[in-house]
Order: structure tokens, then sequence, then C-alpha cells
């Protein structure tokens, strides 16, 4: 059986019984424990934090640190299921089409600084021209960026959609 997820005032209140160094690390893992509803890896983070919760409150902090060690190596590596909240904690894979526009990216200072902050974030090459979806988002949204650089619209002037009868 799924536990349910944890009510965000009780896990907010939980934390505060924690030791500061075990609350910081069970904060990490708050999607999991208040959303992750259907993940059977977010199910044994919600189980193991509320043991770790209950430990904590009967003053055993090796066991609340034992019990938030397991909770942190099912978050992190547990098997989630696709549609699961902690999905942000995966690896996020930034795909380029052309190698060499990833030099310049990168000496574009407020870039380079989200991707040092964010050591999950790993570059790879996606050929051009070959259907692939996000390249051909990218390709949408960077044609869309060119078209409004060189068109001004009007908000005021352009015709209003009707979604009835006239």
């Amino acid at each position: 059986m799924t536990p349910l997820p944890l009510p965000l005032r009780w896990f907010e209140e939980e934390l505060r019984v924690l030791p500061a160094e075990l609350a910081v690390r069970a904060q990490r893992m708050r999607a999991g424990a208040t959303r992750g509803y259907g993940c059977t890896a977010c199910a044994v983070v919600r189980q193991a934090l509320g043991l770790g919760f209950a430990a904590a409150r009967h003053d055993d902090g090796e066991w609340a640190e034992r019990l938030v060690a397991e909770a942190e190596h099912y978050a992190d590596h547990g098997a989630h299921a696709a549609n699961c909240a902690t999905a942000s904690r995966r690896p996020v894979n930034v795909m380029v089409a052309e190698l060499n526009g990833v030099a310049p990216l990168m000496e574009h200072a407020v870039l380079a600084e989200t991707m040092a902050r964010c050591p999950r974030m790993k570059v790879a090459h996606v050929y051009g021209r070959r259907g692939h979806p996000l390249n051909e988002t990218a390709d949408s949204l960077a044609s869309i960026a060119r078209w409004r650089l060189t068109q001004r619209f009007d908000t005021a002037a352009a015709p209003r959609a009707s979604c009835g009868p006239s």
C-alpha cells in the first residue's frame, strides 16, 4: 500500500522537530513527501521520513539520521514514476544542434553561472533537421523570437477572435 502524501503543514511542523542538519536534508525531499502521488519511490521516502520524524520526537537522533539517509537514498536512486513530483531532481540534458554554438553561449555570464549551480545539467549534441521534437520546438521558438524583433504587434489594432456565433 502506498502511503498518502504528507500534508504540507504537517511536513513543515515536523521539520522543526529534526536537528538543523537533518531538517535541511529532509527539506530537499519535500516535493516527493508532499506531492508524490502514485510513485512507489516517494512512498518509501514518505514512510522513512515519517519514521525519522517520530524518532526525532522521541529524542533518538541516531535513528532519525538513519531514516533520513534512507529517505535520501530512495529520493535520489529510487525508481520514480514518470509523472513524479521529483522529476526536477533527475539529470537535465541541454541539446544543441550546432556544437560550435556552445562556446559563445558559455561566455554569457548568466548562463555560465546557472550551469555551474546545476551539476546535473549536461550538454548533448542533437543533429538538426532530423525531426527531434525538442529541436523542432527550439527552431519554432527561435522563429517566433526573430519575428518578434522585426514585426511590431499592436494588440489594440489586432482583430478580435470570436468564440461563438456573431
